[in-house]
Formats: C-alpha cells, structure tokens, sequence
C-alpha cells in the first residue's frame, strides 16, 4: 500500500508537469493567434486593396471620346436590350411591376405637374430690375 506522503508527491509532480504542460500550450495558442492576425490581415490586404483600375494620368482624359463612342454604339445599346430583355423575362413580376410604375407615372405627370405648380407660390415682381 502506499503512503499518503507518497501519494502526495506523486500528485504535486503531476501538477508541477501540468502547469508546465499548460503554460506551454497557451504560449502555442498565443503564437497561433498571432499568426492567424498576421495572415488574416495579409489577405484582407490582398483582397480588398487590389488595384481595379489604373491611376488617372492624361492617357485617361485623352481616352474618353474612344470610350464614350464604344458606350454609346448601337451594338452596345443592342447588348443592353438583350439583357434588359433578359432580365424582364427571368423575373416577370418586378419587372412588370416596373413598367406599370412608370406608365402610371407618365400618364398622371400632367396632373402632378398642375398640382404641384397651384401649391408653389412664385416671387412676385415689382418690376424695379
């Protein structure tokens, strides 16, 4: 049978290799942690501060007629109503819902034009300019 003295030195190096085994692995966690920072930031970087475009210089300005001509070329106003098509077609009901907005809003334009002109009250002038 043992001891309890023996018992209790047994037990007090346990704790001592314990301690030591938990100070240990708290050290790993925090070095750990201190690098998931470190590659969580890295990649952020990575990500979110990508250059989309190029800076602006002269070649930009010097560019914009070649750009604006594209945009405003039949075959691009073509795409446009594909996809405009398109899109009415995937999703009927907002897309209907749109255009009867619109209708309704350029049938009643006179009238909200007359109703907003009776409640607006213009300067009057005197004729002294």
């Amino acid at each position: 049978m043992c001891r309890p003295k023996d018992i209790l030195e047994k037990l007090k190096t346990q704790y001592a290799n314990l301690n030591r085994d938990l100070a240990s692995l708290e050290a790993d966690r925090q070095q750990y942690l201190s690098k998931v920072k470190k590659i969580r930031a890295s990649v952020n970087e990575q990500l979110l501060w990508m250059r989309s475009s190029p800076p602006i210089s002269s070649r930009t300005f010097t560019e914009i007629p070649g750009a604006l001509k594209w945009a405003f070329s039949g075959k691009h106003w073509g795409e446009l109503g594909r996809a405009v098509k398109g899109m009415a077609t995937d999703s009927s009901l907002p897309s209907a819902s749109i255009v009867l907005v619109v209708v309704l809003l350029l049938i009643m334009r006179r009238r909200m034009s007359a109703a907003l002109m009776g409640r607006i009250i213009l300067p009057v002038s005197d004729g002294s300019f």
